[in-house]
Parts: C-alpha cells; sequence; structure tokens
C-alpha cells in the first residue's frame, strides 16, 4: 500500500482530508487519527474504507463533525492495527454514509 500513514509535522487541514480520503478510497481498515493545531483530538473509525465512528475530544457521532471541519491545522496518523476509538461516554449517533462525511468536509475526488 502506497499511502503516508503518519505526518509529524502540521499541515493545513485539506492535506489531513486528502490523506483520510486515500485510506476511505483504498479500502483500509483502523483508526485515522488527527491531533489540531491547538492539541485538540480528532478521530475516524474506519472498517473497509468506510467510516464506521467519529469522534472530536468530548463528542461523538454526527455532532463531532462540525468541530472537525473547523480545524486549520494539524497532525495525522492512520494505525491499521486499532480496530475502534477509545471509550467516551457519550452514545454514538447515527452517522451519514462515508461518501456523505467526506462531501460535508469539502473532500474533493
Amino acid at each position: 500500500m502506497n499511502m503516508t500513514t503518519y505526518q509529524s509535522n502540521l499541515v493545513v487541514f485539506d492535506d489531513v482530508k486528502n490523506a483520510l480520503h486515500l485510506v476511505c478510497s483504498e479500502g483500509c481498515s483502523g483508526v485515522f487519527f488527527i491531533s489540531s493545531a491547538n492539541g485538540d483530538g480528532a478521530g475516524f473509525s474506519l472498517d473497509n474504507g468506510k467510516i464506521t465512528d467519529v469522534a472530536y475530544k468530548k463528542l461523538r457521532g454526527s455532532k463531532a463533525l462540525l468541530n472537525i471541519k473547523n480545524i486549520e491545522k494539524a497532525r495525522f496518523f492512520f494505525d491499521h492495527g486499532r480496530l475502534s476509538l477509545p471509550h467516551v461516554s457519550q452514545v454514538v449517533n447515527d452517522l451519514p454514509d462515508t461518501d456523505k462525511i467526506l462531501s460535508f468536509l469539502n473532500v474533493t475526488s
């Protein structure tokens, strides 16, 4: 698989979104972590390229997407071995399909 799985320097969020799109389009499974410039964390669980869970700080599911969309610079890390995001107390909301999530984040094909 020819893709970057870790970006240690802060990059513009468009680069992070493009990397997320790549792991989705390649049908990968694992967790895509984001660490924003101000130290906040976000994550996407993927199962064969489909986003099954989204989290940002204490928000999870579709409510988390609004905050993730506002990240300006971040680092990212894709963990092929992890199957789910760390547990948070809030209930996971139903998510739209992966294409709708990527579209909401303004990820272009």
